[in-house]
């Protein structure tokens, strides 16, 4: 079992379970493979940060539920919570660091929180069995600790959340206590309340985060015979919901909807954003609503994508959406590349070096320009305008299924933007064209490269 992190622009992985010796260094993190160490089935997993920065981890599957972090410094055994068959684990952290994990179990949601080896579980809502389509848990805790469930009811296909009990705060109406308090304390024991999100809404993949104020935001598929629907759904006074669909997609039988998974997350600031695996195509899309609705989006190298996640800062500005290539059986990330502008792939990066532009070897030859993509390469790696003068460059990406852009920067540091696509999220998904307009520009040696491949992609735009 492995964790991954980012650090001063640096992908790094850790073991969170434990490793044979060398030379073999094969992992032995229980649950997750058999006597001969092939992986099994039916393993989910999830991971949260608390307010010291520490990870909690946890992963479900035939074998039960684990939990391991790095509180006292590293990760030590793991915790077996669980030895019975579950799914759909979620993990949240109180603010002092106190664990609450979801998963499923024996047709039920089930819920347990502690420390240490001790965990107390109980069950928070029967539901009722129903198909193979993607059933996952999403937890999350309030700024008081309070834990909220979203869940999905296979076998009514609703989406379901479950709010436990608390306390009231001490001086609040009904409490007896003498002393105001910034709100209610959960209480393990108290029991569960459990209302309807969206009657007949599917909930399969589903997703929850908490805005400042501790409403529940929750997206979902709603699967039907002919449609897929991406829906997101919000809860601004108890038990009240309010849903809206953000995008479709063709249904489909051979469509791979174990990989149905989606994200949402919600800023300081109210804006929602949203992500979600597009089994129709093959994609991961990524939306933000900032006024009357979502705009959907495609995510860069997000071609054989699934299973995406999603987190966003409190202010907005850092958005870091990670998904699974099966193509390729890699684990990718994409984040925001600056404020105001779009996704843009972020494999794990070389030494800070820049990519130095070949040798202008071409002249302009009129206002008219082409390059075409095949693979991961453009057709040539230099381009020309004559100075002074708005020409056009009109880029094929025969490339099918991988998609693709054509970007002009000042230079290979890739900050200026001069022409071409607008940003990383701006590609062509092949096979097809888009022809760019560009606005005159001083004479010079600049830059252009895929956005989506800038190390891979690249060559010398000649202005002259």
């Amino acid at each position: 079992m492995l964790l991954a992190s980012q650090s001063k622009g640096l992908w790094g992985r850790i073991s969170v379970t434990k490793q044979q010796a060398t030379p073999t260094a094969v992992g032995v993190a229980p649950g997750i493979s058999d006597s001969k160490g092939y992986a099994i089935g039916g393993v989910d997993t999830g991971v949260a940060v608390d307010a010291q920065g520490k990870h909690h981890v946890v992963w479900s599957g035939p074998n039960g539920v684990y939990y391991a972090t790095d509180a006292a410094g590293s990760t030590g055994e793991p915790v077996q919570i669980t030895d019975q068959v579950a799914s759909g684990v979620s993990v949240a952290v109180t603010s002092t660091g106190t664990p609450w994990i979801a998963y499923y179990q024996n047709d039920a949601v089930q819920v347990a929180t502690g420390g240490g080896s001790k965990f107390t579980t109980e069950t928070v809502a029967a539901v009722a069995p129903g198909g193979l389509l993607p059933a996952r848990t999403s937890i999350k805790v309030d700024e008081n600790g309070v834990p909220m469930i979203a869940y999905t009811n296979p076998g009514t296909q609703t989406p379901m959340l479950a709010r436990q009990a608390a306390t009231p705060a001490p001086g609040s109406p009904g409490s007896g206590g003498p002393s105001p308090s910034p709100g209610p304390t959960p209480v393990p024991g108290a029991g569960w309340t459990t209302e309807t999100i969206e009657a007949n809404g599917g909930g399969f993949g589903i997703s929850l985060a908490l805005d400042k104020d501790s409403n529940p935001h929750v997206a979902y598929y709603m699967n039907g015979a002919t449609q897929t629907e991406i829906h997101v759904a919000e809860s601004m006074s108890a038990s009240s919901w309010e849903s809206s669909k953000v995008a479709s997609f063709a249904a489909g039988s051979k469509q791979d909807v174990q990989g149905w998974a989606t994200g949402i997350a919600v800023d300081d600031n109210g804006v929602n954003y949203v992500t979600w695996a597009d089994t129709a195509t093959n994609q991961i899309l990524f939306a933000e609503k900032r006024g009357a609705g979502f705009v959907p989006v495609t995510v860069p190298n997000g071609f054989h994508g699934t299973h995406p996640a999603l987190a966003v800062s409190a202010d907005g500005k850092g958005i870091a959406l990670a998904w699974y290539d099966t193509l390729n059986a890699n684990l990718d990330v994409a984040t925001q590349v600056a404020e105001g502008r779009s996704l843009a792939f972020s494999p794990t990066p070389a030494p800070s070096t820049t990519t130095a532009p070949p040798p202008a070897k071409c002249s302009p030859s009129g206002t008219s320009l082409s390059i075409s993509a095949v693979g991961v390469a453009f057709s040539t790696d230099c381009l020309a305008a004559p100075a002074g003068t708005a020409f056009t460059l009109t880029f094929d990406n025969k490339a099918t299924g991988i998609p693709h852009n054509v970007d002009i920067y000042t230079d290979s540091s890739a900050t200026t933007h001069l022409g071409g696509a607008k940003d990383g999220g701006d590609t062509v998904l092949g096979p097809a064209q888009a022809k760019y307009s560009v606005t005159p520009l001083k004479a010079g040696t600049y830059y252009f490269q895929c956005d989506i491949h800038p190390t891979q992609m690249f060559g010398a735009f000649v202005v002259k």
